[in-house]
């Protein structure tokens, strides 16, 4: 069993995590497609790696992002990823997202992967640039309630693992980001 704590009321992620398709079919998958290419085992090593933040809670969230042209392979990775959480078409999310709603993803994720897909979808810059600091930092920035007082924000574990057809950080670059951020270009290691 899998020590994540669901929320009650968390019913889609519920059942996103219950297995879809046939093991023998996604074994052979996975052996034939995933394991003898370089790029595609890490990424799905790094699928793994979420729940390794449970048993090591003093690690950092970090975010492994693929990117090249359409058509590389690189959805195909990150669906091989989340199929070994459950479903792939019900766990991951696009980049096209509020800041609040990556906050909330994050969260109901702790102790899990996040998979983000399509990172040319961002509207700005900016949103990944704080997507990048508030992933890394694992915490929801600090609000206030409507009476003015302080609520506490909401921590989680995760690693990210994210695509796009463009590196996710572009113009100034400053070390917090690099450090939190391993960006791979599939070309480097040939076609998948």
């Amino acid at each position: 069993m899998l020590p994540i704590e669901l929320g009650s009321g968390d019913h889609a992620l519920q059942e996103a995590l219950r297995p879809h398709g046939d093991l023998a079919t996604w074994r052979q998958l996975m052996l034939m497609g995933v394991l003898p290419n370089t790029v595609p085992s890490l990424y799905v090593s790094a699928g793994i790696a979420g729940i390794l933040r449970h048993w090591c809670p003093d690690s950092e969230n970090f975010i492994v992002h693929l990117y090249n042209d359409s058509s590389s392979g690189k959805t195909t990775a990150l669906r091989a990823a989340a199929g070994l959480w459950g479903n792939p078409l019900r766990l991951i999310d696009m980049w096209r997202t509020t800041d609040n709603g990556l906050e909330g993803r994050c969260v109901a994720r702790n102790d899990m992967s996040l998979f983000l897909d399509e990172a040319g979808m961002v509207s700005s810059d900016d949103v990944v640039k704080n997507a990048v600091y508030m992933i890394g930092n694992g915490g929801e920035k600090l609000r206030a309630l409507r009476d003015g007082s302080e609520r506490k924000p909401r921590t989680f574990r995760v690693v990210a693992l994210s695509t796009g057809e463009r590196a996710l950080l572009r113009g100034e670059r400053h070390a917090g980001q690099e450090v939190r951020t391993l960006e791979i270009p599939t070309h480097i290691t040939g076609s998948f």
